[in-house]
């Protein structure tokens, strides 16, 4: 393991390529009985970004996204019921607000982002939320589009009710359009045209026609398919960049990550590039930075005012410019799991081992971003930032979306080892 790999908590010992059947059995015993994989949900039935707020408090606001992809990872590791739970509600958020994806009001949604369908709500009860916010994120509802397929494809998800969330989404997105849409993608922030948001589109497209097809919603695999292919398109316009702005290109962001997993869709030697120029760009020792010159969580961003930390950024950033110092940028731990579900199915197919070397390299790094609790419980952080100099986690312990990806890695290390 290179040197810059930090040791794992004491209750975990470091794993080698060489892992059993049995030891990745037990690991994941191990974690879930330290609560890792434990995601209790708000009265709506989706969950939470964290379970908890500084001080205790609970944390009632729910992102689509978060959901979307913890969907998907309760789905693929067997977790049924709860994946239809959640998938329900998402079904319930979609049919509550669906005068907000009429094509006929695009041009209103393009003026101003609070018109569009809102991709941030009160948990327990669905209810919009009136703080002005970046809605515009078109890689949420791509997202959404391919988690119910999937559950629609598994048997979790009425056909019919399926096709119906599905067209009214593909028909704002197309109306937009998509392909030349400057929204705030992943992270929130300024406006751009972004292959993250193009992609994630294309990837829930893509399965919206396959699903529709097989049950025959013709109408929908149609423009399910057109929509795939133009966003298909202009994705490879701006690949291996996730923006090429004239003002502002970006080459290297962690966001096109997701692209090849759990997505899937990019090509594989796509994959590669993308993976080779992200690791060595935004590596860290604790995990991988989501951009160069991101000012979020930057040095000892805890001085910041509390009421300022997560405000929104997407027109003005300038608050927390001062705490922005490039090569410290936080250090996230969404990633490492991602990277570690990726490199093992790679092994799978092919047997290579030095997919299993990397593969077992980004689950330890993952696994030793786990933050130890004094009841015992183990939690993945959103972020680890500098701190008086020093690498720390942020408030926000755990974060669910890192823990729904650490899940899919130590159930990829399963399906991979030998008995």
């Amino acid at each position: 393991m290179p040197a810059h790999d930090p040791p794992l908590p004491s209750t975990l010992s470091p794993l080698a390529p060489s892992v059993s059947g049995a030891e990745a059995r037990a690991l994941r015993e191990h974690l879930s009985r330290a609560n890792t994989f434990t995601f209790v949900p708000c009265a709506s039935g989706l969950y939470p970004a964290s379970p908890e707020q500084s001080g205790g408090a609970r944390y009632r606001y729910v992102w689509l996204r978060d959901n979307a992809l913890l969907i998907e990872a309760l789905r693929a590791c067997g977790h049924a019921v709860a994946a239809r739970r959640a998938g329900e509600a998402l079904v319930r958020y979609s049919d509550r607000y669906a005068v907000r994806f009429d094509p006929s009001a695009v041009h209103e949604a393009l003026a101003d982002p609070m018109r569009r369908p809102h991709v941030r709500l009160d948990g327990d009860t669905l209810d919009e939320l009136p703080e002005v916010w970046p809605h515009a994120q078109n890689d949420a509802h791509g997202y959404l589009l391919v988690a119910l397929a999937r559950l629609c494809r598994d048997g979790l998800l009425a056909p019919h009710t399926f096709a119906r969330v599905a067209a009214r989404t593909v028909a704002f997105l197309a109306a937009l359009p998509c392909t030349t849409d400057r929204d705030s993608g992943h992270w929130e922030e300024g406006r751009a045209v972004r292959a993250s948001s193009m992609g994630t589109v294309s990837a829930g497209c893509g399965e919206v026609a396959e699903v529709a097809e097989r049950y025959g919603h013709s109408e929908l695999a149609r423009a399910a398919h057109t929509l795939a292919a133009l966003t298909r398109a202009a994705l490879e316009a701006v690949l291996p960049y996730e923006t090429r702005e004239p003002t502002a290109p970006r080459a290297f962001d962690a966001a096109l990550l997701f692209l090849i997993e759990p997505l899937g869709v990019v090509r594989e030697g796509e994959a590669d590039t993308l993976i080779e120029r992200t690791v060595k760009a935004l590596e860290g020792e604790r995990g991988i930075r989501r951009y160069r010159g991101d000012t979020f969580w930057g040095p000892d961003y805890h001085l910041l005012d509390p009421s300022l930390r997560t405000a929104n950024a997407s027109e003005d950033a300038s608050f927390r410019s001062s705490f922005s110092e490039e090569g410290k940028e936080a250090q996230w731990c969404l990633f490492d799991p991602v990277l570690s579900t990726h490199f093992g199915k790679r092994y799978e197919h092919t047997g290579d081992p030095m997919f299993r070397e990397r593969q077992v390299r980004h689950l330890n790094r993952s696994l030793a971003a786990l933050v130890p609790t004094e009841t015992g419980e183990l939690f993945l952080p959103e972020l680890y930032y500098h701190r008086d100099g020093v690498l720390v986690p942020n408030i926000i312990v755990p974060l669910y979306w890192a823990q729904a990806n650490l899940m899919c890695a130590v159930d990829r290390l399963i399906r991979s080892s030998r008995p």
